[in-house]
Order: structure tokens, then C-alpha cells, then sequence
């Protein structure tokens, strides 16, 4: 029954959510660059094909600032597995940088599929996303905030007007962190948290 519902939903979020988004998308091609899977379920949200090395994965705050804020430099580097006794997936690292491939069952499926992506990046037309989850600190939000890119935004569990690039997500005023942007609301929703964001507007550019 499980799973006879999960298809229903799933049919009913791509039929009705994912059709008005795909009919609204003027920006055909895209990169974006994401913390978690965030934006890998707005790829899928849109039926477009993942113009991204950030799929499927995650990394700590402090490191997808880091990566962020060199990105070219960090993509040209080769991926190297890490051996993590602690962790049931693949885990890699770029130099300095940690990556977590938390939906992939193999190191080798996760590099080819990162190297194969990394090659469809389109510089022009970077956007970058990220949460206050994964170790993240105000000091990581306001760097995140500094970062020469015109489009990003960054999710948060409060409200910080200074910051331009920062959207609020109601709901986890007394957490410490938001919660999971790809979760569905509650279980009888098509809903998922990150639809209190409006994807399509953004990547349009208005």
C-alpha cells in the first residue's frame, strides 16, 4: 500500500506542481550548485537533465562555502575516495573539501556521474543554494552571503533582514537548524518544504 501511494503522489505533485513549474520556466539551461539534494529534486521537479556535478550528495556547510567560492578551481581537481568506516555510502574529497554521496552505492557510480556532470556546467548561468543544516553557523551564512554570485539563496530556520541573500522558511523558529527542503509537508501532501520558495521565479530572474 506503501507504495501504491507513494506513486499516486508522486504522479499528482508532477502533474499539478511540476506541470505549472515546467509551463512557467522561461530559463532552459542552468547550473545549479547545491548543498544537499535540493537541487537535484528541482532538476527532477522540471524534467531537466542535471547540468550538475552537485547531484545526489551533500556537503557540510563550511565546505560548500568553501567550494562555492572557488568552484572552478575545485571542479578541475580530481575526486578521490575516503575510506569511512562511520558512513553506509560513498565518500569522496576534493583536496580539503569533503563530499557526501549518500544516495549512490558505489564510489566508482559516484565519480563517474560527477565527472560526467561537471562537464555540463553552463558558468554563465550559475545559481547556488544551500540551507543552515550540516554544521552550518552564522559566520557560514554571512560568508555565503559575500559570495561574488548574483543568484543564491540560502534557507533559514530565523529571519536575517540583513542579509540579501537569506529566505526564511517558517516552521523551525524554535530549531536550530530548518528542516529537510526536500521533505513533504506531511503525509497525506503533495507539498514538499522548498515549494515555500518560489524555484521558477528565481531561475527566471525575477
Amino acid at each position: 500500500m506503501k507504495q501504491i501511494y507513494k506513486k499516486i503522489r508522486d504522479w499528482l505533485r508532477d502533474n499539478i506542481i511540476g506541470k505549472r513549474m515546467r509551463q512557467q520556466l522561461k530559463n532552459r539551461e542552468f547550473t545549479i550548485i547545491s548543498s544537499d539534494c535540493t537541487g537535484g529534486t528541482v532538476y527532477h521537479d522540471l524534467h531537466k537533465r542535471f547540468d550538475t556535478p552537485t547531484i545526489n550528495l551533500y556537503m557540510n556547510a563550511g565546505d560548500f562555502v568553501k567550494f562555492c567560492k572557488n568552484l572552478k578551481e575545485y571542479v578541475e581537481k580530481p575526486l578521490i575516495e575516503r575510506m569511512d568506516k562511520n558512513m553506509d555510502f560513498p565518500v569522496g574529497t576534493l583536496e580539503d573539501i569533503t563530499i557526501y554521496f549518500v544516495h549512490y552505492k558505489t564510489f566508482e557510480e559516484a565519480r563517474e556521474k560527477w565527472n560526467v556532470r561537471k562537464q555540463r556546467i553552463h558558468w554563465e548561468n550559475l545559481y547556488f543554494i544551500m540551507n543552515d543544516r550540516n554544521d552550518c553557523s552564522e559566520k557560514i551564512i554571512a560568508d555565503f552571503d559575500r559570495l561574488n554570485y548574483k543568484n543564491k539563496v540560502i534557507f533559514t530556520h530565523k529571519k536575517y533582514s540583513s542579509l540579501k541573500s537569506s529566505y526564511y522558511i517558517s516552521g523551525y523558529d524554535n530549531k536550530k537548524e530548518v528542516g529537510i527542503m526536500t521533505k513533504f509537508l506531511h503525509p497525506f501532501s503533495i507539498k514538499r518544504n522548498y515549494d515555500k520558495f518560489d524555484w521558477v521565479k528565481w531561475l527566471n530572474g525575477d
